[in-house]
């Protein structure tokens, strides 16, 4: 079988998952070029078995191009390929990526004269071990919350601080039918935030007290929203709202910080 119609499968499965051609290319490059010029350090270099590496194979190694020709049997230049590739595969998906993170400010309640039910009297901000910034907050809610009549949440990008001076407003989502539902949806922004929540959110939410934990954003689906949009320059204003079937505004905070894409280990 000809090797292309194993690798082609290869490139199209790690093109669709978002991983760069050119890497895998560049990395496969280096790794032809440490192939070596006799069959004992083929054996040695791919550790695979030196009887493998045949005699008729013929590797030269060009030092200025760093290229290498594979001359012999088709043989074992499809299994020298098919190695390579897989190694690179493996090294290119150690590599650091890119991922936005945030410098969290702090979190505050919403202003009193929005007449909300929310208090926030303890909060602290610790590191994960890619050294993003993750959110602790004890608070309480004075209102029961039998169900969810609206769910928003609100977004403001500022310059140099947050004041009426220095913002303006970038975007919100807003739900007013199935909100007990949405808020519990998986797999979408506020996801980490919902799980880190305790006791454990559901309608009807009849505690007072709670508190999260290690909490953030899911930055990795809000950068994908956005990765066309320059957000490193601003500070952003992130206000969370909650009604309850009275239309009382029951939760009302606001959580401010900055946003930077950074190389982390995943």
């Amino acid at each position: 079988m000809d090797c292309w119609l194993f690798l082609t499968p290869v490139f199209v499965v790690f093109l669709l998952t978002g991983y760069a051609g050119a890497p895998i290319v560049s990395e496969m490059h280096g790794i032809f070029a440490r192939i070596c010029l006799k069959s004992d350090s083929c054996a040695s270099t791919l550790k695979i078995p030196r009887m493998l590496c045949s005699t008729r194979t013929r590797h030269v190694c060009s030092k200025t191009k760093r290229a290498v020709v594979i001359e012999g049997s088709h043989k074992m230049g499809c299994m020298i390929v098919v190695l390579a590739t897989l190694i690179s595969i493996r090294e290119v998906l150690s590599l650091p990526r890119v991922r936005l993170v945030p410098k969290i400010h702090g979190i505050w309640p919403c202003p009193a004269h929005l007449n909300h039910f929310t208090e926030i009297y303890n909060y602290s901000i610790g590191l994960d071990e890619n050294g993003m910034e993750r959110l602790n907050v004890d608070g309480k809610i004075h209102r029961k919350i039998i169900t969810v009549t609206k769910f928003a949440i609100t977004m403001h990008r500022c310059r140099g601080g947050v004041s009426a001076g220095n913002c303006e407003y970038f975007s919100n989502w807003n739900w007013e039918r199935g909100c007990c539902a949405i808020i519990a949806t998986r797999g979408v922004p506020w996801t980490p935030i919902v799980d880190s929540i305790s006791p454990t959110f559901q309608c009807p939410m009849d505690q007072y007290e709670y508190s999260l934990r290690n909490t953030t954003f899911n930055f990795d689906q809000i950068s994908a929203v956005l990765q066309t949009i320059s957000v490193e320059n601003w500070i952003w204003d992130f206000k969370f709202q909650i009604w309850n079937e009275k239309r009382e505004l029951v939760v009302c905070a606001n959580v401010v910080g900055d946003l930077r894409r950074v190389k982390v280990k995943t």
